[in-house]
């Protein structure tokens, strides 16, 4: 069994625009009687894998390790991305600004006693 909602499809139409189809007529039960109806009854039976496939899981932490791996190799995953003129600027000028400013000995810290 293929799962797709069943009172509606969405169409692709023009440059990016969708519509939907309107939902068929009123059910012949009442609105109030719809209503009192319980939740598991408009749950969606379980969706099926198609005929002829099966489901494939990944081995359990081969994922993780194949994420750690990729993560090891020295390689980039894009070519670095030169930095905008303005960006650039500024944060030259924010590395010259901190040699305004002596080096403390000692970090101050709120928790050392007086």
């Amino acid at each position: 069994m293929i799962c797709k909602p069943m009172w509606w499809t969405l169409v692709l139409v023009g440059a990016g625009s969708v519509s939907a189809q309107t939902p068929p007529p009123a059910l012949s039960t009442p609105p109030q009687a719809a209503h009192a109806a319980p939740v598991a009854a408009c749950a969606a039976p379980p969706c099926q894998p198609l005929p002829g496939t099966t489901p494939t899981a990944m081995p359990v932490g081969q994922a993780t390790r194949a994420l750690l791996q990729q993560q090891a190799t020295t390689e980039p995953s894009r070519p670095p991305q030169p930095m905008a003129g303005v960006v650039a600027q500024k944060v030259y000028a924010r590395y010259v600004e901190s040699f305004a400013h002596p080096i403390p000995e000692r970090a101050a810290s709120p928790m050392a006693k007086k």
